[in-house]
């Protein structure tokens, strides 16, 4: 626009995309150049608003499912979107727009904005000054508290300075909030982190938003598989194929643990049966996931309860978050340390989401030893079995320590098994004829591992 249109012409313009457009386009017959500008427009405003839509019908789409609104508004349509959140959004957007002008919507949405703006810094006070267990933030802002309150006082002053549409606004969505917080909300049996605040105060605490969290970062994903990786790789494997009572369970998982540990059994047993404030069961999909955080270790350990022919644990009576008509497969028992909130809740989501794939169950309970049942839990694009057999791509693997391979960035030997024995191995374990080796890593380390014995099983690679 600037190199056809002359400054002056600029200036005075309120149509420069269509006129640029008469300029640039004169050659093209019927002014087809700004009937082009205007299909181009339309469209990118239409772009634009279905974006703005989708995203704005998520507010009351979250709240519903959080029992802050009608749940009727938390329900999906056949085509996967929430129909009814949307209808809703797109009528107060039509009120909006036909009752204000131009100028009254860009305010009105200006000044909204702000103060969400304002809410999330206030909401990060909240949850930083609450200690919330299992509050473990990615990235914390620098200059805190001062930069939040910046975040507070700043969409003030800017939404008093828009003059008093925008403040009238502003005071009615706080008072409308409040009243429908007392009139529906107050009921809903849910608390926030402000209970934890109030916690320090001798008040309510509300141990639930620790699980909600973690279904936080479950859904957002995790980014620590080779510490997961070798924390699966090191952990003790329990099969059973009888009924026993949860205690007895429990009882011989700290046993297992109280020597890795350095922690008495009785203390690893009450951290597991008690159930708070560190420690609960979380299940899904054939899988229960008890864990505990204790103070005095340094790094996380797990055993795992392999129960290949159904519910093998008799845990209807001892856990009541577990719906016993649901057959049960796989315990994971956790310990993490009680200052690493973070790890801790990236091996629970880990966890969670492998347990929550299709394959999962059938990969564990198609497992008949120690190393299957590890492998079941491994992601396959970041393992990878050798057989070492002479004559093969393998060979050169027999008789040589560990730390001597020539194994690509990113990828360690996990495990070994030899005569039937599992070992987790050190630099110096020798490999010997035979072994079958479980490689994990990354998938870069462990795609380059697998184009150079990619021969099939004969050749002494299996994926």
């Amino acid at each position: 626009m600037v190199a056809i249109l002359p400054a002056s012409d600029l200036h005075a313009d309120l149509t420069p995309v269509y006129t640029s457009g008469e300029v640039f386009f004169n050659w093209l017959p019927y002014a087809l150049g700004p009937i082009l500008i205007v299909v181009a427009a339309i469209a990118a405003f239409a772009s634009t608003g279905n974006a703005g839509i989708m995203s704005a019908s998520r507010y009351p789409l979250a709240m519903a499912r959080d029992q802050l609104l009608p749940e009727d508004l938390a329900k999906i349509g056949r085509f996967d979107t929430p129909t009814r959140s949307i209808v809703v959004t797109v009528a107060l957007m039509l009120v909006v727009i036909f009752a204000l002008s131009e100028e009254g919507v860009a305010k009105l949405a200006s000044a909204f904005q702000l103060l969400i703006f304002a809410l999330l810094n206030f909401a990060v006070i909240v949850m930083r000054e609450s200690e919330i267990p299992s509050y473990a933030p990615g990235y914390r802002s620098p200059l805190y508290p001062w930069m939040q309150v910046a975040g507070l006082v700043i969409p003030a002053f800017l939404i008093s300075e828009m003059g008093t549409l925008a403040i009238v606004f502003t005071v009615v969505v706080i008072l409308v909030g409040i009243g429908w917080y007392f009139y529906y909300a107050r009921n809903v049996p849910r608390e926030g982190a402000i209970f934890h605040l109030f916690a320090r105060l001798g008040k309510q605490r509300y141990d639930g938003l620790d699980r909600e969290l973690q279904t936080i970062l479950e859904e957002k994903g995790v980014g620590h598989d080779t510490a997961f990786d070798r924390l699966v790789a090191e952990s003790d494997v329990i099969h059973l194929d009888d009924p026993q009572p949860y205690r007895a369970v429990v009882e011989e998982v700290a046993e297992r643990l109280s020597d890795a540990l350095g922690i008495s059994t009785e203390t690893l047993t009450h951290g597991f049966m008690e159930g708070a404030p560190y420690s609960a069961v979380s299940v899904s999909h054939g899988a229960a996931l008890p864990y505990c955080r204790l103070e005095g270790i340094d790094e996380p350990k797990m055993v795992m309860v392999h129960c290949q022919s159904g519910i093998c644990v008799d845990v209807e009576d001892e856990i009541e978050e577990l719906d016993a008509s649901e057959p049960v497969y796989a315990f994971f028992f956790l310990v993490s340390p009680r200052q690493d909130e973070g790890e801790h809740l990236r091996t629970l989501a880990t966890l969670a989401n492998r347990t929550d794939e299709e394959q999962f169950l059938v990969e564990w309970r198609a497992a008949t030893d120690e190393q299957e049942v590890k492998e079941s839990l491994l992601h396959h694009e970041r393992y990878l079995t050798l057989h070492l057999f002479s004559g093969t791509n393998t060979e050169e693997f027999i008789g040589r320590p560990i730390g001597d391979l020539n194994l690509p960035a990113g990828v360690l030997v996990a495990l070994i098994r030899r005569d039937g024995q599992i070992t987790v191995p050190e630099e110096s374990s020798i490999l010997h004829e035979g072994d079958r080796v479980t490689i994990i890593g990354n998938p870069a380390g462990i795609d380059r591992l697998y184009e150079l014995y990619r021969k099939g099983e004969r050749e002494g690679v299996v994926r």
